[in-house]
């Protein structure tokens, strides 16, 4: 099972973290580094090194960050090698679907959670199709349909 750990701008990690056990129950393998103002570089490091030590089953782990060039994701693209991959950009849906996948390999964990960010983000109540990918492999023959449909119209 992948590891997840949250490294973002406080209380945003603990947050998302709390809305992902409201609808799976409790998450195992999750771990929540929300980095504080102030706090030196070689501590959040370390407490990021902790993180994934105590998420890591030998099967890799994922960092969720908030912000892409900002602390948390600065110093989690330097733990980054082979076994621990960085996604920068956390929302709910990112971190939702990594944990409903993280049965698959790293890689795939990884992109599973940024199409499910990218996904997620929908302008509601607008007229204007919102032209999210279309899943080609999705057993839901009715959204795919709708999809097709809304290309169709444009």
């Amino acid at each position: 099972m992948i590891g997840i750990v949250l490294a973002a701008h406080s209380p945003l990690g603990r947050a998302l973290a709390h809305a992902a056990e409201h609808v799976f129950g409790v998450v195992p393998r999750l771990a929540v580094v929300d980095v504080i103002p102030d706090t030196a570089v070689e501590k959040i490091r370390q407490l990021l090194q902790d993180a994934v030590a105590s998420v890591e089953t030998g099967d890799g782990v994922l960092i969720l960050t908030d912000l892409f060039g900002a602390t948390p994701s600065n110093i989690a693209s330097q733990l980054a090698d082979a076994r621990i991959k960085v996604v920068a950009g956390v929302n709910l849906p990112m971190l939702l679907r990594a944990v409903s996948y993280r049965a698959e390999t790293l890689d795939g964990v990884a992109e599973k959670a940024a199409s499910g960010g990218t996904q997620g983000i929908v302008q509601v109540g607008s007229k204007v199709p919102q032209k999210q990918a279309v899943i080609p492999d999705s057993s839901n023959r009715q959204q795919r349909s709708f999809h097709q449909q809304q290309q169709q119209q444009q």
